[in-house]
């Protein structure tokens, strides 16, 4: 016989207004209405997640089991207001965002690539053998157009005329110096 009737299950001795909030119970074990009291024993460490895309930002909670907006098991996203934004994304050519927040929006394999080739002397026309795709040129890779058969010389590309030369070089990369179409 007790003066206190806030015990919400006198059957269970470690249910009680008094007792600490147990995630392995199926009970309310602190008797406070809830069995996902924050910072209960054995509970889960879930970030908030405002767009819903099951990552997260810094602010946590420890739950026993996700609550809403705190739902996230990674704490990794870099823009917590755009679904379409977080690591699991793939890197998307066709927005400005960096879409899987490694900090860079230029990836190689991003979606809607460009292939660009090595180009070392700048012609526009690079290795066919040596490309990447990305978003945007960078370095070397910045030929949109390949079969450069020699990328140390500006003169010599597909584009260019070929012309009868004492040296016999393949101007136009057709694979033929000083054909019968050859100036001169």
């Amino acid at each position: 016989y007790v003066d206190d009737d806030t015990d919400c299950n006198d059957a269970m001795i470690g249910v009680n207004p008094g007792a600490t909030e147990d995630c392995l119970t199926a009970d309310d074990d602190d008797c406070d209405g809830t069995t996902n009291t924050p910072n209960a024993i054995a509970c889960s460490t879930f970030y908030y997640d405002e767009d819903g895309d099951n990552y997260g930002i810094a602010d946590s909670a420890c739950l026993c089991a996700p609550e809403a907006p705190y739902q996230a098991q990674i704490d990794t996203d870099c823009d917590d207001s755009n679904v379409d934004i977080n690591p699991g994304e793939l890197e998307n050519c066709s927005t400005p965002e960096d879409d899987n927040c490694n900090g860079d929006t230029n990836d190689e394999g991003a979606s809607f690539c460009t292939y660009f080739y090595y180009d070392e002397d700048g012609d526009n026309y690079g290795l066919t053998q040596t490309s990447i795709c990305v978003c945007t040129e960078t370095g070397y890779y910045r030929a949109e157009s390949p079969n450069d058969c020699d990328d140390t010389d500006q003169t010599v590309n597909p584009a260019q005329v070929e012309v009868c030369d004492p040296d016999d070089v393949d101007e136009n990369c057709d694979g033929l110096a000083d054909d019968a179409t050859a100036i001169g």
